[in-house]
């Protein structure tokens, strides 16, 4: 698992919406563990503590499950919707400098001008 920190936001967030992102697109799998909390940590040099608090954050929000004692489980009953999922890749669309314009125009050629839900 690759976690890039862009220190623009508080780390945990940027670790959450990393693994969420993560899980969202299919790259992490259901049932899939995670890094230990130390591990992480190791790997993106960060404190423990960090990474701690952001799989709190996950499991809260239905995205990881916690085994005592054996490790953090990807458990997608939080993240997995469809909606979830675009609003995520509109995230990633926004950080890359696409202009909300950009989209609208796109979503319109998309729809045809329909009104939708």
């Amino acid at each position: 698992m690759r976690i890039i920190l862009k220190h623009d936001q508080p780390i945990y967030i940027e670790i959450v919406d990393a693994i969420k992102n993560q899980i969202d697109l299919g790259v992490l799998q259901t049932k899939e563990m995670l890094p230990s909390v130390r591990q992480l940590a190791k790997d993106i040099g960060v404190n423990p503590n960090t990474v701690s608090r952001a799989y709190k954050i996950l499991e809260e929000e239905g995205y990881v499950k916690a085994v005592s004692q054996v490790g953090v489980f990807v458990d997608k009953t939080g993240g997995n919707d469809r909606l979830s999922i675009v609003k995520n890749q509109l995230k990633i669309y926004r950080e890359q400098g696409i202009k909300k314009e950009t989209l609208e125009k796109i979503i319109n050629e998309l729809y045809g001008g329909e009104k939708h839900d």
